[in-house]
């Protein structure tokens, strides 16, 4: 099987390969094309290539299996060559390394959150990622290990991972973060997405475009009557046990309209 420095175009200190040829393995990217911020930065990767070219000091990371050559580290700068040349831009080849020995898709997963260069996987898609890398059999406590977070902090991921589209949808608007939408669904579950929309719609109404933690207003479920009425009777019960007849008196007072 040919090897990845006979399959470029040329090849010397780089490795240069025609981006026509180079693929997207299907379930490793996890990037979201119709997240108006992925949006934006792809079509910054286009003006800037357009510009000054592809350059070299920031070369894809390829991987070959089977005979196909993918990208494992670039994916939006793929995207935005692809791109350029359906919009009849001329590339020829693109600067390419191949990615070490000994990696597996386990770890191309994990080098998404963890890389250094490259756009910040959301946190939606990072919750994506590690819903994959459970489906590879590791644990929430080893997938925290490997990424250097808590397992408090994944846990919260998968925790706004399986919240409403609602929720995910205002953080992709820009109306909320990803970390107060994600606290939010940790700490109030179902009651996540109505404390989120009101604290939008107030927002919205001191002028500011996005709610953060002060606009939120807890929803907190009102006792049932009967509840509260057995809690005056209890109460009751006690404090004549003490002598407290003036309280007494005035729970009394409290009870009668609730009782008739």
């Amino acid at each position: 099987m040919a090897d990845l420095k006979s399959m470029a175009e040329s090849r010397g200190a780089l490795l240069n390969f025609d981006p026509r040829l180079i693929q997207v393995k299907p379930g490793l990217n996890v990037r979201d094309l119709t997240d108006p911020k992925n949006r934006e930065h792809i079509e910054y990767l286009k003006a800037s290539i357009r510009e000054n070219g592809f350059l070299k000091s920031h070369p894809l990371e390829i991987f070959q299996e089977a005979g196909t050559v993918f990208v494992a580290a670039g994916h939006c700068r793929l995207t935005a060559v692809l791109e350029l040349l359906g919009e009849g831009v001329e590339i020829v080849t693109v600067p390419c390394v191949p990615e070490e020995r000994g990696i597996n898709d386990v770890d191309r997963i994990l080098r998404q959150s963890t890389s250094n260069s490259g756009k910040r996987l959301t946190m939606l898609e990072e919750a994506s990622n590690i819903q994959r890398l459970m489906g590879f059999g590791l644990s929430v406590a080893e997938i925290g290990r490997r990424m250097g977070k808590s397992a408090g902090y994944i846990s919260q991921l998968l925790d706004f991972k399986a919240a409403s589209p609602e929720v995910h949808q205002l953080v992709r608007e820009g109306k909320v973060s990803a970390t107060f939408a994600a606290e939010t669904v940790r700490d109030h579950k179902g009651e996540g997405v109505a404390i989120l929309k009101d604290a939008v719609k107030t927002a919205e109404a001191r002028g500011a475009a996005k709610a953060t933690k002060k606009d939120s207003v807890i929803h907190v479920p009102k006792p049932k009557m009967s509840t509260l009425v057995e809690l005056l009777r209890v109460c009751r019960t006690r404090l004549t046990k003490h002598n407290e007849m003036d309280v007494v008196r005035s729970i009394d007072i409290a009870l009668k309209p609730l009782e008739d």
